[in-house]
């Protein structure tokens, strides 16, 4: 799944490679399966969801966390609409993951979670923008 979530956020929003610096997107996948920058950034994404679910986190705590996430991917210079696109590369993992147990409401379930999500996120940007 590592491979996959960023794989997934390239294919669907090629403009955000600007933020894997010194990754070759044009080499085959067994290149990228292997880069290590890809994998700790997709394994820290996939531990944060991992804790959220098995903590049962309260949606302020959540939100909180992911205004920090925000804040940070402020210094990287992530752009507001390329926040989205993360939502819809996770989606996408998911439904290829799944395959037929991702239902209409496991679906919807997971849209409800990243638009609290990348909203948190573009929060975290938007504080950092006008600190600056």
């Amino acid at each position: 799944m590592v491979l996959v979530n960023n794989y997934s956020l390239i294919k669907l929003s090629p403009a955000t490679k600007i933020y894997f610096h010194g990754v070759d997107f044009e080499k085959r996948d067994s290149y990228l399966a292997k880069n290590t920058f890809l994998r700790n950034h997709a394994a820290r994404f996939m531990e944060a969801i991992n804790v959220i679910i098995g903590q049962d986190m309260d949606i302020f705590s959540v939100e909180s966390y992911f205004r920090v996430v925000g804040s940070k991917h402020h210094s990287y210079n992530l752009k507001l609409e390329h926040v989205q696109d993360i939502s819809d590369a996770f989606l996408e993992m998911a439904r290829n993951a799944l395959k037929k147990k991702f239902t209409k409401s496991t679906e919807a379930a997971w849209r409800s979670f990243f638009q609290m999500v990348t909203d948190a996120i573009k929060n975290g940007i938007m504080k950092a923008q006008n600190r600056n």
